[in-house]
């Protein structure tokens, strides 16, 4: 052993627990080879492990480092800087543990919780890419992927994504549909109506400009697609108006042959 290191323990059958590191101590029972269940490191000095703490290892090149799992029952958290910040499980115990439930908010969450005052994010650290926050939440509740959350925004939108979306399907709850143009009292532009309008604006009625998508920094896909079905519509009853005119010139030239 090394100058003014303490050994409490022994290593597994002929195999002793041997600390070679000056100023330090290492706990171990049965260990196998020189590994020590704990090791504390000196205070002070030059060494890796000065300072530090290893569990499973006698080199910790942090103030604690464990070489296993580490293991936080559930009626605990770890804490990160003050009780504002940790992550911790939270959820139903079972009743036969005899102990009560453990909510996040009043919500049984039934899984790992991380929290932050202010929010919190997950980042990436690769040093060939560069260092980046990829997710971020804030506390009013609005997440930023790509991009941080506007700062103090009144906007009602919870999600904020830099970059695009790649996905299988969206589903979008709208409060209403198309359906009212079908209904007998629904008042549509006649033709030429429609084309003084398009003519003069420049755009369909209803449907934003371009200039209004620009000055609103984009539109909303909801609203917009109820627009475009009403559009639909209406040109389906254009078309169907339009046939029976059709229809009407076509009787009045066979009668008028006759």
């Amino acid at each position: 052993s090394a100058t003014h290191s303490i050994v409490i323990g022994s290593g597994n059958g002929s195999t002793l627990l041997d600390n070679t590191i000056g100023n330090s101590l290492m706990v171990g029972f049965n260990t196998n080879g020189n590994v020590p269940t704990l090791f504390v490191g000196a205070a002070d000095g030059t060494l890796n492990s000065t300072g530090n703490v290893g569990i499973g290892t006698s080199i910790p090149d942090e103030k604690l480092e464990v070489n296993g799992n580490l293991r936080i029952n559930d009626r605990n958290d770890l804490k990160l800087r003050n009780s504002h910040h940790g992550l911790g499980w939270y959820g139903d115990r079972k009743t036969s543990e005899g102990l009560p439930n453990k909510p996040f908010l009043s919500v049984n969450i039934d899984g790992p919780v991380l929290y932050g005052w202010g929010g919190g994010a997950l980042a990436s650290t690769n040093e060939d890419k560069g260092a980046k926050i990829v997710l971020r939440w804030d506390d009013n509740g609005k997440v930023g992927i790509g991009t941080i959350p506007p700062i103090n925004s009144i906007s009602p939108y919870k999600l904020f994504v830099e970059g695009g979306i790649a996905t299988r399907d969206v589903k979008i709850t709208a409060l209403s549909f198309a359906d009212y143009v079908f209904e007998p009292d629904y008042k549509m532009m006649t033709l030429n109506e429609l084309e003084k309008y398009l003519i003069l604006k420049k755009h369909l009625p209803g449907i934003p400009s371009a200039k209004e998508v620009e000055k609103n920094e984009g539109f909303e896909i909801g609203s917009l697609q109820i627009k475009l079905l009403e559009k639909l519509e209406e040109q389906t009853l254009y078309i169907i108006n339009l046939q029976k005119q059709i229809d009407e010139l076509r009787e009045f030239v066979a009668n008028d042959k006759k």
